[in-house]
């Protein structure tokens, strides 16, 4: 086990639910982040985005679940530091891969990320939810990311849309529109397989084919309610999500790191975080990747969820499938 990885760090994360961790990714690794990036902004997916603040040239990229065409991120998920750390952190006796989402604020970029939870967007419930956010660039404190300290333990509130920074409303109430502007899903849709894509083949360590259990037809996401009593039912009500304060210290202190390649923060699914835009001349480049322990099962949202896939799983199923939630071995 690395040294870095001590119970005083595990505590700290179960406390704050949040922590930084200094100089864990060599040069190799950040190469490796940094041809994915590129990579993923050459070729973005269906599920990019490009923001721009009321001021500033730049515009905020982000876009998600690119590891199955990019080489470079199954590498990083499989082979780098970052599935041992979640494992540790997570205290889980099995790691899930969950998602990578890619990040990037170009230099003069206004764009603020707005104060949320990861957790409200996603299709799962339990307490073993984590991202390790990873810049390739130096972060001046002025600019990184913030954390509301021990905000895990305060349960659910509202997600909010990236683009606007509006409220996200339920299924039921967005039948009049034909999209969600972040997700870009149909918006009655709650569960949606990803479609299969062409790989090259995959790094050392990980000798199955990705994509061999993803199914490519959609499928109902009420039809197995009835038969799985450990599912909530989905309801159009949000009161389990309340909006966010405008003024958000009210919730705890807020806490942030200046952070220099090689640096990474790790902080759990239901730790607040936002971010400011990035007003520097550099970019600000990110691979935020998520990953899920022993305790995690899917679940229904009141909206549509972000990432709207959910494979093969049914509500109350543990959250792993092969080839498209895989567990990796670390």
């Amino acid at each position: 086990m690395a040294s870095y990885l001590t119970a005083e760090l595990r505590e700290e994360f179960e406390n704050n639910g949040v922590v930084v961790l200094r100089q864990v990714f060599n040069e190799h690794w950040l190469s490796v982040v940094e041809s994915a990036i590129e990579q993923n902004k050459a070729s973005p997916s269906q599920y990019s985005e490009n923001l721009r603040g009321e001021v500033g040239n730049g515009s905020y990229f982000n876009d998600y679940m690119n590891w199955q065409r990019i080489p470079e991120l199954r590498d990083y998920i499989f082979n780098s530091p970052a599935p041992k750390i979640a494992k540790f952190l997570l205290g889980s006796q099995r790691l899930v891969f969950y998602h990578d989402h890619i990040l990037c604020k170009d230099p003069y970029t206004s764009k603020a990320t707005p104060w949320h939870h990861d957790q409200s967007y996603y299709p799962m419930d339990g307490e073993q939810v984590c991202s390790i956010w990873m810049p390739i660039d130096h972060v001046v404190k002025s600019e990184t990311l913030l954390f509301v300290k021990g905000s895990h333990k305060l349960g659910y509130f509202m997600p909010y849309k990236f683009a606007t920074e509006l409220p996200y409303s339920s299924v039921s109430d967005s039948h009049s529109s034909a999209t969600d502007s972040h997700s870009k899903t149909p918006s009655n849709l709650l569960f949606v397989p990803r479609p299969n894509i062409p790989l090259s083949s995959p790094p050392p360590r990980y000798n199955e084919d990705p994509l061999s259990s993803i199914s490519p037809q959609s499928q109902d996401p009420l039809s197995s309610l009835s038969s799985n009593p450990r599912s909530p039912i989905p309801s159009s009500d949000t009161s389990l999500f309340p909006p966010l304060p405008a003024d958000i210290s009210q919730l705890g202190e807020v806490v942030g790191w200046e952070v220099e390649r090689g640096d990474c923060v790790v902080f759990r699914g239901k730790t607040l975080h936002g971010a400011p835009g990035n007003l520097s001349s550099t970019p600000r480049r990110v691979l935020s990747t998520r990953w899920l322990g022993d305790d995690v099962t899917c679940a229904v949202r009141p909206w549509i969820c972000s990432p709207p896939v959910t494979g093969a799983l049914k509500p109350g199923d543990r959250f792993q499938e092969d080839g498209l939630f895989p567990y990796v071995d670390c």
